[in-house]
């Protein structure tokens, strides 16, 4: 199948009291669930050494990487799954996947055919829904934070002045006038700017949806991209809001 362009974005959080490090390709949740690839594809390889915080040390780690990579390249060429990411955990560091169930036998008998220098456990199961996919999102706020770097790091890299404040627009979008409006009134309170509300329809699902454009300046330098957008995602989230980002 044609895939989509990857982006791939780091991130920790608490899992059941354990730190847990997720590395995963951010764009697949605009395509999640597909539905060819119903087949979730579980590879745990046990860690070495660990250093004080609870990672890989770094020699180890650029093993398990070295691994993982010929590890993906045989399951997208013998099974079409589709790589998501990975999960670095107290008790393993696991790739996850995505395949067609008629490449369930191939995926069952590749463990035999592959020596690894490390242990690893496999696993096959039946997850339509990509369940596996959803819990490994970061949330809103994290996810921004994601987004907000490497759009900063691009500026940049284009020589940016990013310590000058500037004017900053931003957009939304929401599923009733309601919403929008009473979006309006909390971000305008917030400092922002913001223009007229825009009613639309979706011509895909054949619904109503409205969207707001708001603007304020800001800097860009240090956390300044992290503290405006959960400004805007604590005013958002509650009202049903879906922030599209900031330029």
């Amino acid at each position: 199948m044609e895939r989509w362009p990857q982006h791939f974005g780091a991130y920790e959080r608490e899992v059941e009291g354990q730190p847990a490090r997720y590395a995963i390709d951010l764009a697949a949740l605009a395509h999640a669930p597909v539905a060819s690839h119903p087949v979730r594809v579980e590879i745990a390889l046990a860690i070495g050494l660990r250093d004080a915080t609870g990672r890989p040390i770094a020699d180890d780690a650029a093993k398990l990487e070295a691994i993982e990579d010929v590890l993906v390249e045989l399951l997208e060429t013998q099974a079409d799954a589709i790589y998501v990411g990975r999960r670095v955990d107290a008790d393993a560091w696991t790739l996850v996947c995505y395949a067609p169930s008629e490449h369930r036998a191939d995926l069952q008998a590749l463990p035999g055919r592959i020596e690894l220098a490390r242990t690893a456990r496999w696993s096959l199961d039946d997850d339509p829904a990509w369940s596996g996919h959803a819990a490994m999102q970061p949330e809103p706020h994290v996810r921004q934070a994601i987004d907000n770097q490497r759009l900063v790091a691009r500026l940049a890299a284009e020589g940016d002045a990013l310590e000058r404040p500037r004017p900053i627009d931003h957009l939304a979008y929401f599923a009733s006038e309601a919403a929008a409006q009473a979006a309006a009134t909390a971000l305008t309170a917030a400092g922002f700017r913001c223009d007229e509300v825009e009613g639309d329809r979706d011509d895909a699902d054949d619904r109503e949806c409205w969207s707001l454009e708001f603007h304020r300046t800001d800097a860009l330098d240090g956390d300044h991209p992290d503290r405006f957008t959960r400004e805007i995602l604590d005013v958002l989230l509650p009202l049903g809001g879906s922030y599209d980002g900031w330029s």
